[in-house]
């Protein structure tokens, strides 16, 4: 859903949005919700500001498995590749214990996979025109929030987890990016062939990043798992 609206002194748009997707394994899913907001207005004839934010949030589950890297150890890799799960005979019964370790039950039985994600783009400048044609001033503060989660469990019964008794893994990742321009701009325009651009200003860069990965495994019981 959108909305926008305006004047002459300037203009403004809202748009948000919501994903509810299901996979076609019946544990994959993939939520989301967004939002953004645009902002255009002028103080005065010489002088405006313009805004923007976005934000979003998602949430997954089976991130793992969407293409065929891992080889044997791959979910879509022993979809394909693994025998008939299903017989066409009602009279027969498969024992998910006759498949063996790694068929692809396991993913859905015995494998989780939970991936959490925030973030949030922010920008606001100021631009200022000089009494000399084609000369602006112009400060601009820009920010990239991000928050990011994942944990995944195997099972015994998975490739991952039956030689170690059970593996358990938690990634996470912040970040947080901003940006301070002070810059001034001239642009002029001499004839259909000659034209003049120029910057100057101080531009100052943040950034901080922090990744963490845990990793257990050799659980003593399985009920905390998937």
């Amino acid at each position: 859903v959108s909305f926008s609206d305006g004047n002459d002194k300037g203009n403004y748009y809202i748009s948000a949005g919501l994903s509810d997707q299901q996979g076609i394994v019946k544990t994959s899913s993939f939520n989301t919700a967004d939002l953004r907001l645009n902002l255009d207005y002028r103080l005065s004839k010489k002088s405006k500001v313009i805004a923007r934010m976005s934000a979003f949030i998602g949430d997954s589950d089976f991130s793992a498995g969407g293409d065929k890297v891992g080889g044997d150890r791959n979910f879509v890799q022993q979809v394909v590749g693994f025998r008939p799960l299903v017989n066409n005979s009602p009279d027969t019964i498969i024992d998910d214990n006759d498949l063996g370790v790694g068929n692809p039950l396991t993913f859905v039985e015995d494998f989780s996979d939970n991936t959490s994600e925030n973030r949030f783009f922010a920008s606001l400048a100021y631009q200022y025109d000089f009494n000399i044609p084609g000369l602006q001033y112009e400060f601009r503060l820009g920010g990239n929030l991000r928050a990011k989660n994942r944990e995944r469990f195997f099972g015994n019964s998975t490739w991952q987890g039956s030689n170690v008794g059970g593996l358990y893994q938690k990634m996470t990742l912040n970040s947080l990016t901003y940006q301070i321009n002070n810059l001034l701009n001239y642009n002029k325009k001499f004839n259909s062939n000659h034209r003049l651009n120029a910057v100057a200003g101080v531009t100052y860069d943040v950034r901080d990043v922090e990744n963490t990965t845990y990793a257990v495994s050799d659980f003593i019981t399985q009920q905390l798992g998937s």
